[in-house]
């Protein structure tokens, strides 16, 4: 499942030149189908949203696929490594196991249900911006159940009225001017502690290559030193625009999120970890 040319002329109108998002948007797609996150909140509505909704929908959609798939092999595993002796010959088959379709898939990701959604905040002010248009568009697509818009200002909006399973934020889009309290929110006020710690990704639009865009990135810098590196920087630039042409994405970094390596006595630790996982995958109703 992606986007092809009939969704992306399905949505050309809502496409304004004045907000650069031609490729933005397609990236968004692309990161929502890596990351899978749950909950989206996207600041500023537009041509963005359809493409967020359809990634979370396409997501919803293999996920269903794959549980079953999941389900399958993992119970034909568990069966198996029950009636062998040798670590050895449990390691092949677990090894076996995971080279299956879908190859590589973590049951844990398969116990809870996946009903991602995305909510987007835009007081339709914007004279050049398509968001109002939007909720039009999630209908005639049918993609409306996975992105819920709020008629509001996004710096003033109170991110406790979101529904409870929004929270934590997996994935926070920023397509709006950022000030200095704007970017300070995002980064160590409200925005930021409703992000999911354990690799929340926040995203923010054209910061990079404007005088006020790059204090508020030094800001950031500062902010990271004084909190032991608690986030990771990547800024992307298009090299081809003259403006509306940058993404500075931010990714919120907690010890249980971070990279481990995974050898000696961890890898039997992350071995049992998935075996137990794999248990109650099987043992759900």
């Amino acid at each position: 499942m992606s986007f092809d040319s009939a969704f992306l002329e399905s949505v050309q109108d809502l496409f304004a030149s004045e907000q650069g998002t031609e490729r933005m948007a397609e990236l968004l797609y692309l990161l929502i189908r890596f990351l899978r996150p749950r909950s989206v909140v996207e600041g500023g509505a537009g041509y963005s949203s359809v493409f967020i909704a359809k990634a979370l929908r396409d997501n919803q959609l293999a996920w269903a696929r794959e549980s079953a798939e999941v389900v399958g092999k993992t119970r034909r595993y568990i069966a198996d490594i029950e009636q062998m002796q040798q670590d050895t010959a449990r390691a092949a088959r677990r090894m076996s196991w995971m080279l299956e379709d879908p190859v590589g898939a973590s049951p844990g990701h398969y116990v809870d249900a996946h009903t991602p959604c995305a909510y987007s905040i835009d007081n339709m002010s914007d004279p050049t911006s398509t968001a109002i248009r939007v909720a039009g568009k999630l209908k005639e697509l049918g993609l409306e159940n996975h992105l819920k818009l709020y008629d509001g200002e996004f710096w003033g909006f109170d991110l406790a009225k979101l529904p409870a399973e929004a929270k934590p934020i997996d994935l926070l889009w920023i397509d709006l001017p950022v000030g200095v309290k704007e970017g300070l929110s995002l980064i160590d006020g409200a925005h930021w502690k409703a992000l999911n710690p354990n690799g929340g990704l926040l995203v923010i639009h054209c910061m990079l290559t404007n005088t006020g865009g790059q204090a508020i990135l030094r800001e950031f810098e500062q902010i990271r030193r004084r909190r032991a590196q608690s986030f990771e920087l990547l800024g992307l630039i298009e090299p081809h625009k003259l403006f509306q042409n940058n993404v500075l994405m931010i990714r919120k970094v907690s010890d249980a999120s971070r990279f481990n390596v995974v050898d000696g006595a961890l890898a039997r630790k992350v071995e049992a970890e998935t075996d137990r996982q794999a248990r109650r995958l099987i043992e759900l109703p």
